[in-house]
């Protein structure tokens, strides 16, 4: 349900992994920004993934903004994270919400035809709009994986396909809007990126008029102490604030995963000074981060809080890091990793009508093959049969009860977060794709498997009567996956 502005409206809402901390100064200089007489209309933070920016945007939108100035249309924050690179999907959610009309009407409508409506709409009131995660509309995202694209990666010269610049839009369409929307006038748009669309810069690469760009640092000191604290973690002040000052460049993602290793470090869970002593494997001394960059040490700390977990919780997060959105419990469920042993695996069979070879075979060959085909199909269903069977064993007490208690220890290792109001788990965009990069292929092989085996099961409406990606949405986890694991043909198949 969209609600009628000026009452605020999220796509979805913002899971943050810990509570909202410091920023006093990138607070105060947005509500500078907010105010009528900044001349300034569109506002983006740029950082590497986990720190901060959807956290900082969020806070500022929700508690703050109308602090600032009473006179809102309407806030609507849009997240790229969960809908993809679809601009077309944030105008038209953006018109629901300021206009009223239904989403049906819209969604006949084309990008251009949008943005025209969204701009009038913008330059007659003053409107605020956030969007977060933008990364996703740039070529540098555009992949069957964006859930997963490493920053490392993603600031590549250029993108696989076209040669493009890896900050371009996918779309020249969507170049034209977003220079649109820094001259919207008198309405506010705040922009939360990795990277910085080339549409925000002139050839000389600063900012076009209206646009202003701001790199978002670090916590203060203070501050990160502060997140480390309401952690659960104690020890010496001034070690503390080093630490995390040199080590995670005060990270506010990097510090929650630390907290996290820390609390479940057994010789003396919590102390901050005995963990960074401790020369062994387990131990601060053991990590060596003094010669890496921050991403890099970023990605050694998570990797440390990876090979921490136990079997069943790597497992369970490996697993999730695969699908590229949120989850629901029966989802979770349904990846159970305290089940029996599952059921071999049994491809489906292909028809042999359908095999290149078949026109050139003789009349016996064609027989045996017909006879060998439904011996197959027969394998096939008995696997589905039992496949059904195991995935209701993960719905037995003993088997839930320990489910939860692996949800439980990767939430407090600060790898995954609940949101309460969705009732949906989710992770970091940043924990999924290093999370993913860990894996060995044998792991990716076997998980990914078992979340095609999954989503195939549910039900879903035939590709010509969808209405949004949300009808099918089962389908796209499907395809993606199996060109993942390379399964070329059976993502073919997959989609009819």
């Amino acid at each position: 349900m969209i609600p009628a502005p000026p009452a605020f409206y999220a796509e979805p809402d913002y899971i943050g992994s810990h509570k909202f901390v410091g920023r006093e100064a990138q607070l105060q200089e947005l509500d500078d920004w907010a105010k009528a007489a900044d001349p300034t209309n569109l506002l983006l933070y740029e950082a590497i993934g986990g720190n901060g920016k959807s956290m900082l945007t969020w806070e500022w939108a929700t508690n703050h903004a109308t602090t600032v100035r009473s006179d809102w249309a309407g806030r609507f924050w849009y997240s790229f994270y969960e809908r993809g690179a679809v601009m077309a999907d944030f105008c038209r959610r953006a018109l629901a919400y300021m206009t009223g009309r239904p989403m049906e009407e819209l969604e006949k409508k084309k990008t251009p035809e949008l943005a025209d409506d969204l701009l009038a709409r913008l330059h007659e009131r003053p409107w605020l709009l956030i969007l977060d995660g933008l990364e996703r509309v740039l070529v540098a995202y555009h992949r069957i994986d964006a859930a997963e694209v490493p920053d490392e990666e993603a600031n590549a010269p250029t993108d696989k396909i076209l040669n493009r610049n890896p900050c371009d839009a996918i779309r020249e369409e969507d170049s034209d809007l977003l220079r649109r929307l820094a001259a919207a006038a008198p309405s506010k748009i705040l922009v939360s990126s990795r990277l910085i669309p080339r549409a925000f810069l002139n050839p000389s690469s600063q900012a076009i008029p209206g646009a202003k760009r701001i790199t978002l640092p670090g916590l203060r000191p203070a501050d990160a102490e502060l997140l480390f604290r309401s952690c659960g973690i104690i020890g010496d002040s001034e070690k503390i604030q080093e630490y995390l000052s040199q080590n995670c460049d005060n990270h506010p993602l990097i510090i929650g995963v630390l907290a996290g290793l820390i609390t479940n470090y057994l010789p003396d869970r919590g102390n901050f000074d005995t963990w960074v002593a401790d020369t062994s494997s387990k131990g601060g001394a053991y990590l060596d981060l003094a010669k890496l960059d921050l991403i890099q040490r970023r990605n050694h700390i998570l990797r440390a809080a990876f090979e921490a977990l136990s079997d069943k919780s790597r497992e369970l997060l490996s697993t999730l890091a695969l699908i590229s959105s949120s989850v629901d419990y029966e989802t979770l469920s349904a990846f159970n990793p305290h089940m029996p042993p599952e059921p071999e695996r049994v491809e489906k069979p292909e028809h042999p009508e359908k095999c290149k070879d078949w026109e050139s075979m003789g009349h016996w060959q064609k027989v045996g093959a017909k006879e060998k085909y439904k011996a197959d199909q027969y394998r096939r269903r008995k696997f589905e049969q039992s496949f059904l069977i195991w995935e209701k064993s993960a719905s037995t007490p003993e088997a839930l009860e320990k489910l939860s208690t692996t949800v439980r220890d990767i939430e407090l290792r600060g790898l995954i977060q609940y949101d309460s109001y969705l009732r949906r788990y989710h992770l970091h965009p940043v924990v999924r794709g290093v999370t993913v990069g860990f894996m060995k292929t044998e792991e990716t092989n076997k998980y990914g498997l078992r979340v095609v085996d999954h989503f195939s099961s549910v039900p879903h409406p035939p590709y010509e009567k969808a209405k949004n990606l949300e009808d099918v949405a089962s389908r796209l986890h499907v395809i993606k996956i199996l060109l993942k694991l390379e399964r070329y043909r059976a993502s073919l198949k997959s989609q009819y």
